[in-house]
């Protein structure tokens, strides 16, 4: 297959060695292809099927609501700091 690319708006031929890096290129970009959909595409399939990050934090801090954390002070500032919030700011029933 011949392969041209412009040069000053004009249609040139590639050379030998132009056709073999851009077949090398191309190589490249398709190993990369292959190994995202190999190694990353699970991360994404992964994330769709997940709860939100909200609710899956909101499942984690009704946890540790009743729940001793006070070993773990970054843990029991959290916890603390969402307890308060959802006292300030109650559910509204309907």
């Amino acid at each position: 297959m011949i392969q041209y690319k412009l040069v000053n708006g004009k249609q040139v031929k590639l050379t030998q060695e132009e056709i073999d890096a851009r077949q090398i290129e191309s190589t490249a970009w398709e190993a990369e292809r292959l190994r995202y959909e190999r190694e990353e595409s699970y991360k994404d399939k992964r994330r769709m099927e997940y709860p939100a990050i909200g609710d899956q934090l909101d499942a984690m801090l009704k946890y540790f609501e009743n729940t001793d954390v006070s070993n773990i002070p970054e843990l029991e500032a959290v916890v603390t700091n969402w307890k308060n919030t959802k006292l300030k700011y109650p559910k509204v029933q309907s």
